[in-house]
């Protein structure tokens, strides 16, 4: 009696982890194929002076996929001017959570695998300025202001590119 309700108990645990894998597996297809799609079939693809990827979420996970997109303005291997990183978040509701992300000269270390080990971002609201109604972004946005006021023009030159790429309308 007991090895009858174990097996029935195995075999609805893996039925289950079955169900949840068919559901992630259609998530994940349906909300970033498209956009992979748009990248030729692949997950990276470089263009008109901007880097487009596109991270799926991880294996079983429904939140941390996104698409990002980087403008790179180099001198000689150093950024001589403010780079622009845009992250979004698709929904399968259809709209999106996105985040700009401005690294400076100040912020890159070429010793350090050529990275930017500092950059400053926020989280944009639906009319695509700054969400100042959080704290922590109130906060970033007061300290460096006039960086970002300094880049916005780029801010949304890299918004309509990813408008274009990925057929979205942010």
């Amino acid at each position: 009696m007991m090895m009858k309700r174990l097996k029935y108990l195995l075999i609805s645990i893996f039925i289950m982890f079955a169900i949840y894998n068919v559901i992630w597996a259609t998530y994940v297809f349906f909300l970033y194929y498209p956009y992979i799609n748009e990248l030729g079939g692949t997950k990276h693809w470089e263009n008109d002076g901007y880097a487009y990827y596109v991270y799926p979420p991880s294996y079983l996970s429904f939140v941390n996929g996104n698409l990002y997109i980087s403008e790179r303005k180099e001198l000689n291997d150093i950024p001589k001017e403010g780079c622009i990183s845009l992250i979004i978040w698709p929904h399968i509701d259809g709209h999106c959570d996105i985040s700009v992300f401005v690294q400076t000269p100040e912020t890159y270390d070429s010793e350090i695998n050529d990275i930017y080990v500092a950059s400053y971002g926020l989280r944009l609201d639906e009319n695509l300025m700054p969400d100042l109604s959080e704290e922590i972004n109130a906060s970033i946005y007061s300290e460096h202001e006039e960086l970002f006021l300094q880049n916005w023009d780029d801010v949304e030159n890299i918004i309509a590119a990813a408008e274009i790429r990925w057929h979205i309308n942010i």
